[in-house]
């Protein structure tokens, strides 16, 4: 899913940072993509974390550009104007408790 809303968007440069999240699937069905199981917990992760890296609506901090679901894997891709902020807050929220962990999904994050 890409956001082609951006297309037009003309202050790219404010948005200058790529926050990239990566999470490896382990319980996967055919030609790669994900169980249900395992595609609802990590949408539902990504719905929160979506939200929260956007910040403020009328001022955000990031602007969401693409989810990609493909060979095992699924990625989140934002455009951000602090990444400090963005930092801190995976920082805060990178744990097991908050990131979905469950049959031992792995996490990379590169912002």
């Amino acid at each position: 899913m890409v956001n082609s809303g951006i297309r037009e968007f003309e202050p790219k440069d404010v948005f200058g940072w790529t926050c990239s999240l990566i999470i490896d699937f382990q319980d996967l069905a055919q030609n790669g993509m994900p169980t249900r199981e395992e595609s609802d917990i990590v949408l539902d992760y990504f719905e929160k974390l979506d939200a929260d890296i956007r910040g403020d609506e009328i001022h955000p901090n990031a602007l969401f550009l693409a989810r990609i679901t493909w060979n095992g894997t699924f990625e989140a891709i934002w455009q951000v104007n602090n990444p400090k902020i963005v930092h801190e807050y995976l920082q805060k929220n990178n744990s097991q408790e908050v990131m979905p962990t469950r049959n031992g999904l792995q996490n990379r994050i590169s912002c």
